[in-house]
């Protein structure tokens, strides 16, 4: 049935930031890459002491270095400290770890300690920044693994090598980019209470082969910017994901090794497993995905999202059948106020998927409310309609347990499937524009929309994603203008 909405989340200040607040077991520990940070040997020779005696139990005790900016340790002292205090011995406690923004950090270890704690919900570790200039750089992947941890806030940080977490559960992930020399992604393999909030991932993509041969072969090369398994109660809201797995120039007929990354159907924005339960995806901006610009396949609450030329918008389904058991596990979809717009054609010579196709639905009884999907390419530009070939259709309804309870998507020039016989365009039926001024709908593309917005003549979608790009904050387009 029904998912309950239910998701781990904090206040927020008046710019959308999750605020966090400690407890009564808390302590800062100030990181920094600056000259002035204090090493280990720095220290020591403070103290009158050999460098081996400043050891994690000597920083627990001495708690006035690291305890503020003036006293910020480097990268490896600062870790040693962060771990002893913060890991499943340390027991829990809501102790934060700020790193001075303008700099970048390569840590040997982990970021997050392994099984951390934090005190209560109310009241979570938190991993940060500090300072003026941009936002920290971390050339170390989040890993979450072994001992579970729960109850962490990352905020306001560049993670370059990605996330991936394993038995987590009530995190915030904030304000976070993602993205650098090769693919990284957002990625959750058993969790509960994950969110993953005003954070954007670009241009991911491997750089080559994963396996090292002469071509791309499709699965071993596959990418998904955000990635949910096995996970209950997920949050997804004010995310800007753009241009995942493939680059511009890949060989569409062979796909050598030698070329940039080719498009297949294994590589999506948004991958939503079908084994979660409870999904929340709202507020978020999909773009020039390789394939799908989301597949949320255990179905859940899909709101207020936009998806511009991808090679398919979005699909949902309806969750995952239980061979032992025969338990159809799931939640209907609640699909509404939505927009579709411009698809994408990127042909690949291995495991081609959509091409300029819209919104798939399935599942039981799925809803969808005052979505619209409109323009297939730009009306404005005869020539890119003319370079589309294999269209598919603005909606498609398969493997449908139930009838759609509820349906008034607005479709607007869509340009459908090619027949066989005849190579002309069949556009996908118009829907509920009935009393619609077409000229008007005409003018209502978003290269209009990104024009008016950045002030200029014309525009395309690249440059609406190189503004994006540019923004402090991501989120909705209404929140963008």
């Amino acid at each position: 049935g029904w998912g309950l909405g239910t998701f781990y989340m904090l206040e927020v200040d008046t710019n959308g930031d999750v605020i966090v607040e400690h407890g009564e077991n808390h302590r800062e520990v100030y990181v920094s890459n600056s000259e002035d940070a204090l090493s280990l040997s720095d220290i020591a020779a403070l103290e009158g002491l050999n460098v081996s005696n400043i050891t994690r139990d000597w920083l627990v005790k001495n708690p006035e270095y690291g305890s503020h900016t003036d006293m910020a340790l480097d990268p490896e002292a600062g870790m040693e400290l962060w771990y002893e205090i913060s890991n499943k011995v340390a027991g829990p406690n809501s102790n934060w770890l700020l790193f001075e923004r303008g700099y970048e950090y390569d840590l040997d270890g982990r970021v997050i300690a392994n099984g951390a704690q934090g005190e209560s919900e109310l009241h979570p570790q938190l991993l940060t920044a500090y300072g003026d200039g941009s936002d920290p750089v971390i050339n170390t992947l989040v890993n979450v693994y072994r001992d579970p941890s729960e109850n962490v806030v990352v905020q306001g940080l560049d993670l370059t090598d990605g996330a991936k977490l394993l038995t987590a559960s009530n995190m915030i992930f904030d304000d976070i980019s993602i993205g650098g020399d090769g693919a990284t992604s957002f990625s959750v393999n058993t969790g509960e209470g994950i969110t993953l909030r005003n954070s954007d991932i670009v241009d991911n993509y491997h750089l080559e082969p994963v396996n090292g041969g002469d071509t791309w072969t499709a699965s071993p090369n596959r990418v998904s910017s955000v990635f949910i398994s096995g996970s209950d109660s997920v949050l997804v809201e004010g995310v800007f994901v753009d241009h995942t797995g493939w680059q511009e120039g890949y060989d569409a007929i062979n796909a050598s090794g030698d070329s940039p990354q080719p498009p297949s159907y294994y590589s999506q924005n948004f991958y939503i497993q079908k084994n979660n339960l409870d999904v929340t995806f709202r507020d978020n901006i999909s773009m020039r995905s390789a394939s799908m610009g989301a597949q949320i396949r255990s179905g859940g609450m899909i709101e207020d999202n936009v998806f511009i030329d991808n090679n398919g918008a979005v699909n949902f389904f309806g969750g995952w059948e239980n061979t032992n058991t025969g338990v159809y596990m799931g939640n209907y979809t609640l699909f509404t106020d939505n927009v579709v717009t411009s698809g994408q054609h990127l042909a690949s010579a291995t495991h081609q998927g959509a091409m300029t196709f819209g919104v798939d639905v399935a599942g039981s009884l799925p809803s969808l409310v005052d979505n619209i999907i409109t323009h297939m390419a730009n009306p404005d530009d005869p020539e890119e309609l003319a370079s589309i070939e294999g269209e598919q259709k603005a909606i498609k309804y398969s493997s449908i347990t139930d009838e759609t309870y509820y349906d008034d998507t607005i479709v607007y020039n869509w340009v459908g499937p090619r027949e066989t016989e005849d190579p002309t365009r069949v556009k996908s039926e118009d829907r509920n524009v009935d009393d619609l001024d077409e000229d008007l709908l005409d003018q209502t593309t978003i290269q209009q929309f990104t024009a008016q917005l950045l002030g200029q003549e014309t525009a395309t979608i690249e440059d609406l994603a190189n503004y994006l790009r540019t923004q402090d904050e991501t989120g909705s387009l209404d929140n963008q203008v």
